[in-house]
């Protein structure tokens, strides 16, 4: 009746039940933010030769706060209050050029394209969880953790390409 969970009712253990109660007083907030843009220019150098460029990019940025409080644990397992902070980066950076040429030759079509793909992603990870705080409305600071562990990662992925193609269309056929 007081709003906190139950782990013991009448001398039996309720801890091994899904405790509702228990996951509603564990708070999360997450915040993302996305920006996305793409752009796409062309260019005729002559009569039969163009230039096109295709242009991308892509931020997401994340931030996770989780709290679990050690009143929402089961106190048979030892409960311990904890608080995870994460922040994600994801950036994508994309750049097509093209050449493209066209030019009438006797009774059909000639026609060539010359490309490369240049394609750059980036992951970055910073992860803090706090553990034994001495209070659980301190749980939203991880400097008032009594223990912090931290992670981070970090995973580049680069790719570059290259591409061509020639063609004839003789008499549009």
């Amino acid at each position: 009746a007081s709003g906190n969970p139950v782990w013991n009712f009448k001398g039996y253990n309720t801890g091994s039940f899904p405790q509702y109660a228990a996951n509603l007083m564990q708070p999360s907030a997450l915040s993302v933010h996305n920006m996305n843009t793409s752009l796409s220019l062309g260019y005729q150098i002559i009569p039969d030769l163009k230039f096109n460029v295709n242009l991308g990019y892509n931020r997401l940025m994340s931030a996770e706060d989780q709290r679990k409080p050690a009143s929402t644990i089961n106190p048979s397992n030892f409960p311990a209050s904890k608080a995870t902070f994460t922040d994600n980066t994801f950036e994508t950076i994309n750049v097509e050029p093209q050449l493209n040429y066209q030019r009438n030759l006797g009774r059909g079509v000639f026609t060539g394209l010359l490309g490369a793909t240049y394609k750059q992603n980036d992951i970055e990870r910073i992860q803090l969880e706090g553990t034994n705080y001495a209070n659980e409305a301190l749980l939203g600071s991880i400097a008032q953790a009594g223990t912090i562990l931290g992670t981070d990662s970090y995973d580049p992925y680069k790719y570059i390409g290259v591409f061509a193609r020639l063609g004839y269309v003789y008499d549009q056929r």
